[in-house]
């Protein structure tokens, strides 16, 4: 919806989509990519369904994968140095 909103905005008030410089060290992506990055920062709670979705189909494609094969799975944490969280997830199969 955070898409079709920005869309439907920009063409309703006919506003240019594309900037300039739309590369990731631009601080000016043009309106439609700069729009939905300020509407992603607002809503917490579309992040959270967005997870819960991606969480969903791993969880799915990790099940399907391991359906009969004897596995470990191991997960390392560790925050970087301007202390941001990350997650190492790792996957063993074991042919016995």
């Amino acid at each position: 919806m955070t898409i079709i909103e920005s869309v439907r905005l920009l063409y309703l008030q006919a506003c240019a989509f594309r900037g300039h410089d739309e590369s990731l060290p631009s601080n000016n992506r043009g309106n439609f990519v700069e729009m939905i990055r300020l509407r992603g920062r607002m809503n917490v709670d579309n992040q959270k369904e967005i997870l819960h979705i991606l969480t969903n189909k791993v969880r799915k494609n990790i099940c399907e994968e391991v359906r009969d094969v004897r596995f470990c799975i191991l997960v390392d944490e560790a925050k970087d140095v301007p202390n941001k969280e990350q997650i190492t997830i790792f996957k063993r199969f074991f042919d016995i």
